[in-house]
């Protein structure tokens, strides 16, 4: 899902950890075979609140860590004159 609906929109991916794929993976595989019955809502619930919360967190020290280091390193792409 991060990399194949941004990829379409955007023209690339973002990049995710192999733990959340695999745990995408497990819990599409319970909702293919059990339907509702084979995932429990409340974990599901969790992972999906964590799996948001890791990249809007990693997004936001990215940015802070750039904004501080910026000044003193200088921009990372220089535009052409």
């Amino acid at each position: 899902m991060f990399t194949t609906i941004p990829y379409f929109l955007l023209g690339y991916g973002i990049p995710i950890s192999t733990s959340l794929a695999g745990v995408g993976a497990v819990i599409g595989v319970g909702l293919a075979m059990y339907r509702s019955a084979g995932v429990n809502k409340r974990t599901v619930l969790k992972l999906f609140m964590a799996w948001i919360g890791t990249v809007t967190v990693t997004a936001l020290a990215s940015y802070i860590l750039y904004t501080l280091i910026a000044p003193i390193t200088g921009p990372i792409l220089k535009p052409k004159v």
